[in-house]
């Protein structure tokens, strides 16, 4: 596997081999000239290009290295695709994405613009994994009230989520089990008015959800999706104080309860 590089200093003449001397210019020029599973390193600036290829997108971190994409472009259908420190905005009309390996790590998912939507990624191959890591995902009113399932997971599938933000899916099932043998391990994470979650499998059961943040502005986060119909063991259900959330400030302000109460 190899790593192209693109850089607002670059030209789509060049080959994308060297960051300093030899970078592309846009992230469509990189894809074409590298093969599934490469990586796209993305230096600091915004893109707006459809971002739809078997590949690992790696930027600066979330707030320099910025994708826009109209999201009804975008498939992932049957991709193994990764964002490293990428912030990811989607516009539009969302459509399903059926990846088969999805990751996001270090990075910050920009839901705000849509203006309609169905479920955002569906898993339902056996074997398709998720990983979540270190990011915010952002939602907005309108996501509140038109994403019906943000994920649905299906048989034999595996899903990872630790230390992430999930803001403004109020509506929407945060993630939804097709079949009672998914493994979902989920902890230390704080999602702020999410609540709906639930499996659509009453026999399903997640593998491992505890030490995380449930807070709704608007009343109690529905218990019926964990196994048992019940938190986790060390989970809380208080306001995580963020410095300005709907700025986009994720940070903890130094009274937050949730400094401290997650586990490693």
């Amino acid at each position: 596997m190899s790593t192209y590089y693109v850089r607002k200093s670059g030209n789509d003449s060049n080959g994308g081999t060297d960051p300093d001397t030899d970078a592309k210019l846009t992230i469509a020029s990189a894809v074409s000239a590298s093969s599934n599973d490469d990586t796209i390193d993305i230096g600091e600036g915004t893109w707006e290009e459809t971002i739809n290829a078997q590949r690992t997108f790696l930027g600066v971190n979330m707030d320099k290295t910025i994708l826009s994409s109209a999201h009804t472009s975008i498939t992932w259908s049957g991709y193994t695709i990764a964002f490293q420190n990428i912030r990811l905005i989607l516009t539009g009309d969302l459509s399903e994405m059926l990846p088969t390996t999805l990751s996001f790590i270090n990075s910050f998912i920009d839901f705000s613009g849509i203006i309609d939507a169905n479920i955002l990624w569906r898993m339902d191959a056996a074997g398709e994994t998720l990983t979540m890591t270190n990011s915010i995902f952002y939602g907005s009113a309108v996501v509140e009230a038109i994403v019906p399932q943000l994920l649905r997971l299906g048989a034999a599938n595996t899903a990872v989520v630790t230390n992430c933000v999930f803001y403004r899916f109020t509506d929407a099932n945060w993630v939804r089990n097709s079949d009672a043998t998914v493994n979902v391990t989920m902890k230390n994470c704080i999602f702020y008015n999410v609540t709906s979650f639930k499996p659509a499998n009453t026999a399903a059961e997640w593998t491992y959800e505890d030490y995380n943040c449930w807070y709704s502005s608007g009343g109690t986060v529905s218990e019926t999706g964990f196994s048992g119909g019940e938190y986790g063991e060390h989970d809380i259900l208080v306001d995580p104080l963020f410095v300005d959330a709907d700025g986009g400030d994720f940070r903890l302000q130094s009274s937050s309860p949730c400094i401290g109460a997650g586990h490693a």
